[in-house]
């Protein structure tokens, strides 16, 4: 896997982050393969972790398949990097790329180029922002031709 140096968001705030969010896109993967209406959730926890439950809708098995995984800040509070663990001990970055001020859009990677996702507070975005998203993970090197658009249906 080629590492990315692309420098996770300045500025960051958990707190606004929090709440539910649609995927808009991503880059092909093998545990969202075949899922539409795809959200994350993000709560904050007691002692201060982050709690994930991500679903999609599985239209072979009409149902809804979830995920649920913790998070925490790497360092930082101010800075958009993350670990996430869905299962012990297997543990991965999170790191968000690019971050409206609003809170309202934001492009989550890992560590490498295999991971790429487009996140909205809403299920469908604004396709000029949209393009305008797709074209700066161009150029920072992400295959986007690759990219997958799931369906919302609201």
């Amino acid at each position: 896997m080629k590492k990315n140096n692309i420098e996770p968001v300045k500025n960051f705030d958990l707190n606004n982050y929090l709440g539910l969010w649609y995927e808009i896109a991503r880059l092909p993967n093998s545990f969202e393969k075949g899922l539409e209406e795809i959200t994350a959730e993000y709560f904050l926890n007691s002692d201060g972790t982050v709690k994930v439950v991500n679903s999609g809708f599985r239209a072979d098995k009409d149902k809804r398949d979830y995920g649920f995984a913790k998070a925490w800040l790497v360092s930082d509070s101010t800075i958009g990097n993350l670990r996430v663990q869905f299962f012990w001990p297997f543990k991965a970055h999170y790191k968000i790329i690019l971050l409206d001020e609003g809170y309202q859009y934001a492009v989550v990677t890992g560590a490498g180029y295999n991971y790429l996702w487009i996140l909205s507070r809403a299920p469908h975005m604004n396709e000029l922002v949209l393009h305008q998203l797709i074209d700066t993970c161009t150029s920072w090197n992400f295959d986007t031709q690759k990219l997958i658009f799931p369906i919302h249906s609201l």
